[in-house]
């Protein structure tokens, strides 16, 4: 982790990673910069993280986390072990 910062959600569009809901307008939220990989790569792109500031409950759902309903633009990376 690069840089962890505290701040107001300024959209209703930040996804937490942790609850998989989106944060309203206002509420405070973390931001963290993170590399999933250890070694540069072409597809080690460090990138925002947002984590609801307050305890929430980890999604355990089934199926495509409703975070993603009426969505216009969604990127979702998978990777394998190489």
């Amino acid at each position: 982790m690069a840089s962890l910062q505290s701040r107001g959600s300024q959209s209703d569009d930040a996804p937490c990673r942790h609850c998989l809901s989106r944060m309203t307008r206002g509420r405070e939220m973390l931001i963290c910069a993170h590399r999933p990989f250890s070694a540069l790569q072409p597809y080690a792109e460090t990138g925002p993280i947002f984590l609801c500031a307050d305890a929430c409950q980890a999604f355990s759902g089934t199926g495509v986390p409703t975070v993603f309903n009426g969505a216009t633009q969604v990127l979702i990376k998978a990777y394998g072990p190489d």
